[in-house]
């Protein structure tokens, strides 16, 4: 009886630190949350119950039969609602309520769970689950506990099964996590009546709510950083779910057509700002079934009428036709919308996106309501070749790296060079990285391409010797979803030291949009970094993203000017202006600057006279293969060819 205790007592505790958790993040919003927040509840008061009822049993003359039966009924009540609450919980990870629309047939789920209540009022009066002997002791009855078995086999079976039925749209680690504590509860029941004085179901239970609350229960991936609304990947799961259930009929794209205008003007913390004020003001006015799929881009699902359709947008372009207010200042918004049927307009996710590319054209009026049937489209198949094409080089090693040499003003020779990945498709042949990158960061396959990068890279510096070379460092880009990873900088430090690489022969490219994304989690592995004695450099400044705090708070080397500011410098006098104030400021920050894009002779002789640190760009040499890039460095730099060869 102690081990039985000890057991619940530990299962209450895990219960409890897992639904501790799931509060502290305060996401209830999120369906999913909400029900598992329930399931937990159910774990706690069974585990609760049981604790109890044990120190009744454990002490028979100081309690009564009956104080013991209630508390084990209570016990054995929460038990069957846990697996009623698992089965629920499968179906809200595709955001199906079980009082929705979209579980259609909610017999399935409420007549067995009626069955199993009406099974336990009669089972409580004639002792058809366990009954107590003279000594007090609690006996299992095989009939009736075989019977809630079956009911506890019914919910899990039924769960698992929609799991199964929207596989397309689940992570393995999802399913995982599902079939864990499935399996667990299972093993945990069936345990308790082969040996009821030895273990306890609920820890086996409590495991399982565990496992899903690591693996499932993370708000924080299907939740945008910058508007706290659903992300893109929380649109991809809805949108599959949504083919299938046939819930909502339509779905509105709305893109805030000056976001990057205003980027430029009051920067980008204050139109983050804005973003999330937009976010939820469409979930105060729409079931909260709104969601960021992109740069200033919404897709929201409200239920709407066709009468009921011209007030609910025309509502929207009076809101639209007011200020926002952000730290006292107004700034006015201007909007486009367009309206896709499902399936008729879009029956994938690459459609919708494909959509709402079509919707930023010039071709598109503002504030009014435009229709996907109008729209001109490019052939959609051309994204389903080249998202082929990524998966094949992923699978099979396709990628290979340029590398496009760094010049130094002072040194007059290549000192460096930035590492460019290229997709060289056997049957397509050459796709652009301005073309595969987007789709990349779309489907997510953008992590393993970043991998991909890093261990190329390393692999290159392993087997020649760059300072032999002349090189000080080769540059290796990071994406924006890549600065998100919590565990980059072990994911760097582990390939470095794998392949012998020296961190200070490393420099690692990021761009200011990721240090919006996710500031902290990109400032913790940067720190990580730099005590490694690697080194960062911020690209495109001077696109319009760029944020001056930006230098000022990160642990920056090398700030690159883009080609954009480089052009203007010498195309007008208040191009010159700028880049001279630019050049200056970023000098008296102690750090160094690159010049991109420089393709003329008068652009060198400006960028020298400036003081620029380094030239990158077509003047010298446009981004090279491997053999190519080292013969040029070997040539450039008038180094013997046994020299750069390790």
């Amino acid at each position: 009886m102690a081990v039985s205790i000890a057991f619940d007592v530990c299962s209450l505790l895990i219960a409890v630190s897992v639904l501790s958790v799931n509060i502290h993040r305060k996401s209830f919003d999120l369906l999913q949350n909400k029900v598992f927040t329930g399931l937990s509840l159910t774990v706690i008061i069974s585990s609760a119950a049981r604790i109890v009822s044990d120190f009744a049993l454990a002490s028979p003359e100081a309690f009564s039969v009956g104080y013991m039966r209630i508390w084990s009924y209570i016990a054995l009540l929460a038990e069957c609602t846990m697996f009623f609450m698992f089965a629920a919980y499968c179906l809200s990870v595709y955001d199906i309520s079980i009082f929705g629309p979209q579980l259609k047939n909610k017999a399935v789920m409420f007549a067995p769970a009626a069955a199993e209540m009406m099974f336990l009022v009669v089972a409580y009066a004639n002792d058809l689950i366990f009954r107590f002997n003279s000594s007090s002791d609690r006996v299992s009855e095989a009939v009736g506990t075989a019977v809630m078995i079956a009911f506890s086999l019914y919910f899990v079976i039924y769960g698992i099964v929609n799991c199964l039925l929207f596989k397309k749209t689940t992570e393995n680690k999802v399913i995982c996590s599902l079939f864990t504590f499935a399996l667990l509860a299972e093993i945990g029941y069936v345990s308790e009546f082969l040996s009821p004085d030895i273990l306890s179901p609920n820890l086996f239970t409590a495991f399982g709510l565990l496992f899903i609350q690591l693996l499932t229960n993370r708000a924080e991936d299907y939740i945008d950083a910058v508007t706290e609304i659903p992300n893109d990947r929380a649109f991809r799961r809805f949108f599959e779910v949504n083919l299938k259930t046939a819930q909502y009929s339509s779905v509105y794209i709305i893109y805030v057509e000056n976001s990057r205008l205003l980027n430029l003007t009051i920067g980008h913390d204050k139109v983050n700002e804005i973003l999330k004020k937009i976010g939820l003001y469409f979930e105060e006015i729409t079931d909260k079934n709104v969601f960021y799929i992109d740069n200033g881009t919404y897709a929201i699902f409200p239920r709407l009428t066709p009468s009921s359709k011209d007030i609910f947008f025309g509502s929207v372009n009076r809101r639209f036709g007011m200020p926002w207010d952000v730290d006292g200042a107004d700034f006015l918004i201007s909007i486009k919308i367009l309206e896709v049927k499902i399936p008729r307009d879009a029956d994938s996710c690459d459609k919708i996106y494909a959509y709402a590319d079509y919707l930023k054209s010039e071709k598109i009026t503002s504030g009014q309501l435009q229709y996907a049937s109008h729209a001109e489209l490019k052939d959609n198949s051309r994204t389903l070749i080249v998202e082929n094409c990524i998966k094949k080089a992923i699978e099979n090693d396709g990628f290979c790296m340029y590398y496009q040499p760094i010049y130094s003003v002072k040194d007059k020779k290549i000192v460096s060079a930035e590492a460019l990945i290229r997709l060289i498709d056997p049957e397509y042949g050459l796709i652009s990285p301005a073309e595969f990158i987007p789709i990349a960061e779309r489907n997510g396959s953008i992590i393993q391409i970043g991998k991909c990068v890093l261990k190329m890279v390393f692999d290159f510096m392993k087997r020649h010797n760059i300072e032999t070379m002349g090189l000080d460092y080769i540059e290796v880009n990071l994406s924006v979803i890549q600065c998100m990873q919590k565990n980059l900088a072990d994911i760097i430090m582990s390939l470095a030291v794998d392949n012998n690489v020296n961190s200070k022969n490393i420099n690692l490219e990021i761009t200011e949009t990721a240090a919006a994304e996710r500031p902290v989690m990109l400032m913790h592995n940067m720190q990580m970094l730099v005590d490694h004695e690697y080194t960062f450099s911020l690209d495109d400044f001077g696109t319009g993203y760029s944020n001056i705090s930006s230098m000022v708070d990160m642990p920056l080397m090398i700030i690159k000017f883009d080609k954009s500011i480089i052009d203007r410098a010498t195309e007008t006098e208040e191009g010159k202006i700028l880049i001279e104030s630019l050049a200056a400021m970023v000098k008296k920050m102690g750090k160094k600057i690159v010049a991109e894009g420089i393709e003329t002779k008068e652009q060198l002789d400006e960028m020298e006279k400036l003081g620029i640190d380094y030239i990158q760009g077509y003047y010298f040499s446009r981004p090279l293969p491997e053999n190519e890039f080292i013969e040029y460095v070997e040539k450039f730099n008038d180094l013997p060819a046994a020299q750069v060869v390790s």
